[in-house]
């Protein structure tokens, strides 16, 4: 009896390993992505959802069984699924997404996203950076159309299971900067955290607000950081070096290179990380 038992998990365990943690088989016990279906008469699109979690081989493949019985089939998404094959669209998947979060109780907020870019300037395969992020799909597709660049998308963001009924956070990013005070192409640090994309908007609008407001003002605050930021330097090389260290940073950057430029800020949800994986 010991040893039928062991042969019967030797063989469970074989057909997990080869393949059938999806009801179709196109995702493995070690894979963390989502499996796709689609019904065969109405069109209709879900998802069985992948992860990290315990038994997640497991729920896929309930999942996907139970889909099929009431008439789904397992399909690939359409840039990966060979021609003329039934597949999925990513306009489908993420209406799917939008519905499944309206009805689970948290609206997806949306983000435009543009290919990244290296340090020539030269696109990055497979990488997106984002713009900006909204309440609505409606929103995120109206700037989107407004902006008229081809290349942009509007997405989702992800919200994992166990926050679908609390409320959305929105985080505030800067820009990385190099040696020069100048961003670092598509690297962010998180700067602090927001319970509304409006408050998260109107504190990284605040200086260009203040500007308009008071324009000579500003412009006075914006000279006493340039002089601050000299003095801070002169202490750091010490009176003596300063003057020749000056002259090789004006030679490098220009006579200009004190001053200090207004660098954007990124709203957007706590779901999305701008220097994660940009592919989707």
């Amino acid at each position: 009896m010991k040893q039928k038992h062991s042969l019967c998990v030797s063989l469970a365990s074989a057909a997990l390993l080869t393949g059938c943690a999806s009801a179709g088989g196109t995702a493995g016990i070690f894979d963390s992505g989502s499996v796709w279906y689609k019904h065969s008469t109405t069109g209709d699109v879900k998802e069985c959802g992948g992860g990290f979690y315990p038994g997640v081989q497991i729920r896929r493949y309930n999942c996907g069984k139970s889909l099929q019985a009431q008439g789904y089939a397992e399909v690939e998404k359409c840039a990966k699924a060979p021609a003329y094959t039934e597949c999925v669209t990513e306009g489908e998947i993420r209406a799917a997404e939008e519905a499944e979060a309206l009805k689970k109780g948290l609206p997806a907020a949306w983000v435009l996203w543009r290919p990244a870019l290296d340090s020539t300037g030269q696109r990055v395969p497979d990488r997106w950076s984002p713009i900006r992020g909204f309440d609505s799909r409606k929103e995120c597709e109206a700037e989107q159309r407004r902006v008229i660049t081809p290349s942009l998308r509007c997405l989702p963001d992800t919200v994992a299971a166990e926050e679908l009924h609390q409320a959305r956070g929105w985080v505030l990013w800067r820009p990385v900067l190099n040696d020069a005070l100048q961003p670092v192409p598509d690297q962010w640090s998180l700067l602090h955290g927001f319970a509304s994309r409006q408050l998260c908007e109107s504190i990284r609008d605040w200086e260009r607000e203040a500007e308009r407001r008071s324009p000579e003002l500003w412009r006075e605050l914006e000279r006493e950081k340039e002089r601050e930021l000299e003095r801070d330097m002169e202490r750091t090389f010490g009176p003596e070096r300063w003057p020749a260290v000056r002259r090789r940073l004006e030679r490098k950057f220009g006579s200009d290179f004190l001053r200090i430029t207004r660098q954007p800020l990124l709203c957007l949800p706590h779901t999305i990380d701008p220097n994660g994986p940009k592919g989707k």
